[in-house]
């Protein structure tokens, strides 16, 4: 299958499968102040109505991050898996009260 072998300074992160059954997804997000604030790696996606992803290292300064297409039999599974009403709940939740969406 085809899969994104994801790695942080060349130590790899993990491997994810790409199907015609799933999506994925591998970002870089900033938070912050640009003269203090972090840099996050997120490796997530969809399974059928499941929310799946993957523990990542938090990152520092110089670090490198790659990302290989490649051709393998074994990837790694999610470490966490959340349904689609599992996120609705939590998202809602985030809402300010008496406001309706």
């Amino acid at each position: 299958m085809i899969a994104l072998v994801v790695s942080v300074n060349s130590k790899r992160v993990c491997s994810i499968g790409l199907t015609s059954d799933n999506t994925r997804s591998v970002g870089l997000s900033w938070i912050g102040h640009p003269d203090e604030g972090e840099v996050l790696l997120h490796v997530s996606g969809m399974d059928d109505r499941e929310h799946v992803y993957w523990q990542t290292p938090q990152l520092k300064l110089g670090d490198e991050v790659t990302i290989k297409i490649t051709e393998c039999d074994v990837t790694d599974p999610p470490d966490t898996r959340k349904t689609v009403e599992e996120m609705d709940r939590w998202a809602r939740s985030l809402r300010p009260k008496g406001q309706n969406f």
